[in-house]
């Protein structure tokens, strides 16, 4: 093999060296917008839960509310039976 064709072979070789890395990075180029997607769907699901702890803090926020007119309302009970108790004994 003489020095021309030596070049030319070892031309080769890098041009098939360059395709590799070139379909390489294509590769990991297409592993990174995975990467992002993935990325993308965790962003979501932290709002989405986000959201449901916004909403169950609201519900709670409302129960007791709710908890504390009953409580009001149980504390009129009690004094209207003490009123009452008292009439009664007095």
């Amino acid at each position: 093999m003489n020095e021309r064709d030596r070049r030319i072979e070892e031309g080769r070789g890098k041009k098939e060296e360059g395709r590799r890395k070139k379909e390489e990075g294509r590769g990991k180029k297409e592993e990174g917008r995975g990467k992002k997607e993935e990325g993308r769907g965790k962003k979501e699901e932290g709002e989405n839960y986000q959201c449901q702890l916004s909403t169950v803090n609201y519900q709670l926020s409302t129960i007791n509310c709710q908890l504390s007119t009953v409580n009001c309302q149980l504390s009129t009970i009690d004094y209207q039976l003490s009123t009452i108790n008292d009439r009664l004994f007095y």
